[in-house]
C-alpha cells in the first residue's frame, strides 16, 4: 500500500478538460456574484425609500407635538453655549 501524494492525485483526461472545468466554474461564480450584487443594490434601494418614509412620518409626528424640525439650526437655542459663558 502506497502512502504519499501520488495516492491523492485525481486523474483528469487532458489540460483542455481542466481548463473547460475551471472556465465553467468561474463563469458560474461570476454569474452568482453579479446576482448577489444586483440583489444587494435592490435591497439598498428599498431600504433607502423606507428610511425616507420613516423620516417623513417622524417629522410629521414631531411637528404635530409642537416642535419645529426645520433644517435651519440657528432657530434652536444653544443652551450649552449660554451656560458656558
Amino acid at each position: 500500500m502506497r502512502i504519499g501524494p501520488e495516492v491523492f492525485r485525481i486523474k483528469i483526461g487532458s489540460t483542455s478538460e481542466l481548463r473547460y472545468m475551471l472556465g465553467k466554474e468561474l463563469r458560474e461564480l461570476i454569474i452568482a456574484m453579479r446576482m448577489l450584487i444586483e440583489a444587494k443594490a435592490a435591497h439598498m434601494a428599498v431600504e433607502t425609500e423606507m428610511d425616507k418614509m420613516r423620516l417623513k412620518d417622524f417629522t410629521k409626528h414631531v411637528e404635530g407635538q409642537g416642535l419645529n424640525m426645520s433644517d435651519d439650526g440657528s432657530s434652536w437655542p444653544d443652551d450649552f453655549e449660554e451656560d458656558w459663558e
